[in-house]
């Protein structure tokens, strides 16, 4: 058993940077009594520079083979919702309505695609005895010479659009509904 505050990174690893910027904005309007109108809009943005350390493998005696990889990434999100909601009675049944649509468009990149051995001068690192400060000589900066989109591993792009209906029927006084 390793205690909770346990680490297997090393101190002189340069730090992985996020950061994360949203703003959301949401729009209603009561059109009548029985009817609304509403609109949301998100965006988020954020960039991460930095790594991710991974063991490579570890032995019953508590060696560990570490290694480290980049982990530079940017994403983007765009979303828009609006929908109206509303009530209306059609002779002895009572309708609920829910229309409306979704809108989205998803960026994301990153690159992991350098990575090297995180190894002691004198061997592995023991999870039971570790010893910091003896891979310093390993670490390797990453190549960060080219732009993340002309470097990056993965790239995703996604869009959406979807449109909906639905109208729940009060049947029965309300002890049946069908939608």
């Amino acid at each position: 058993d390793l205690p909770r505050n346990f680490t297997t990174a090393e101190k002189h690893l340069p730090p992985t940077n996020i950061n994360y910027h949203n703003a959301f904005l949401a729009l209603h309007h009561q059109i009548s009594s029985k009817w609304k109108f509403t609109t949301q809009l998100g965006y988020m943005n954020f960039t991460q520079i930095g790594s991710s350390m991974w063991p490579d493998s570890l032995k019953a005696n508590g060696d560990m083979y570490r290694s480290i990889g980049i982990w530079d990434a940017r994403g983007k999100n765009l979303l828009g919702q609006a929908f109206v909601t509303g009530e209306v009675q059609t002779g002895s049944l009572q309708h609920k309505i829910l229309a409306g649509i979704d809108l989205g468009h998803k960026q994301y990149m990153a690159t992991w695609g350098q990575s090297f051995k995180l190894n002691g001068t004198d061997g592995p690192f023991n999870v039971y005895h570790p010893e910091y400060g003896k891979a310093d000589a390993s670490i390797v900066p990453f190549d960060r010479s080219m732009p993340l989109k002309d470097r990056a591993d993965y790239h995703e792009d996604e869009r959406y659009a979807g449109f909906y209906a639905q109208d729940e029927i009060h049947l029965f006084n309300d002890m049946l509904r069908l939608t």
